[in-house]
This record gives structure tokens, C-alpha cells and sequence, in this order.
């Protein structure tokens, strides 16, 4: 009985592996290099002020290079910091009362980060204090119109 043989892509030679081991080789570089540039491409652009575009490049370049440990730090820590810094930028728009700056900004940390607690409270708050400004308002209206005994009920 004759055994049966596997048939395999690659060459029986051990001398004709070279040129398919070449290929792999400059495909694996290629690749490493466009994840370096891209990279590179994502850090500018953070730079320069554009959190959005930059960050979706430091993530492109983890798809291209999912091993490299920089790119994956990189990313993790720009990610953070923009979440940070939009948080702080919203809570001290909500403090100077600009709520629409606010609402804004904490729908920017959510869009980075959809699970970020602290972001949704602040929305939450945002629409709590426009319901308390609609109610102080009728309330003052009420006042307006006749004293504490018709503000009284709206207050309550």
C-alpha cells in the first residue's frame, strides 16, 4: 500500500523557500513601516489640535501593527488624556453656567469613551438644572403676577 502524501504550498527545495521567505519578509516590513507612519501622522495631528482625526490614526496604526506595544500604549494614553481634558473643559463650562458648552464637551467624552460614568452624570445634571430653571421661572412669573401665594405651588 503506498502512503498517501500531503500536499503543502510551499517548495520541497529548502532553496526555493528563499524568495517566498524574502517576500514574507519585505511584506512584514512594509507593514511595521506604515504603522510607524501612520502613527506619526495620529501624533501631529494631536498636536495640532485635532483629537478626533489624530486618535483615529493612532488606531489605524494598531490595526496595522497590533503587536506594537508603542502603538498600543500611544493610543491608550492619548485616548486618556483627551477624555481628561475634555471632562475638565466641560465641568468648567457647566461651572460658568455656558450649558450648551458643556452639553457639548461631555458629548465629546462619551463619543471616546461611551462608558464614562462621570460624563453621563454631568448630562444628567445639565438636564436636571434646565428643568429647575423652567420651574424658577414659572415660579417667578407667578411671583410676578401675585405675590407668594401664587409662586408658592409652582415651587413645591
Amino acid at each position: 500500500m503506498k502512503a498517501s502524501r500531503t500536499r503543502s504550498f510551499l517548495p520541497a527545495r529548502p532553496a526555493a523557500l528563499r524568495p517566498w521567505l524574502a517576500g514574507l519578509c519585505a511584506l512584514l516590513l512594509l507593514a511595521g513601516c506604515a504603522g510607524r507612519r501612520v502613527y506619526d501622522e495620529g501624533t501631529a495631528l494631536l498636536r495640532s489640535g485635532q483629537v478626533e482625526d489624530g486618535l483615529a490614526r493612532l488606531e489605524q496604526a494598531v490595526r496595522l501593527d497590533p503587536r506594537n506595544v508603542q502603538f498600543r500604549i500611544g493610543l491608550t494614553v492619548e485616548r486618556s488624556g483627551a477624555v481628561q481634558r475634555m471632562f475638565a473643559a466641560a465641568n468648567a463650562a457647566r461651572r460658568e453656567e455656558r450649558s450648551a458648552d458643556a452639553e457639548s464637551a461631555y458629548r465629546a467624552v462619551l463619543k471616546l469613551d461611551p462608558n464614562h460614568a462621570m460624563a453621563q452624570q454631568g448630562l444628567a445634571a445639565l438636564a436636571q438644572e434646565a428643568r429647575h430653571g423652567v420651574l424658577v421661572a414659572q415660579a417667578q412669573g407667578l411671583w410676578d403676577q401675585g405675590g407668594l401665594a401664587q409662586a408658592e405651588p409652582a415651587l413645591e
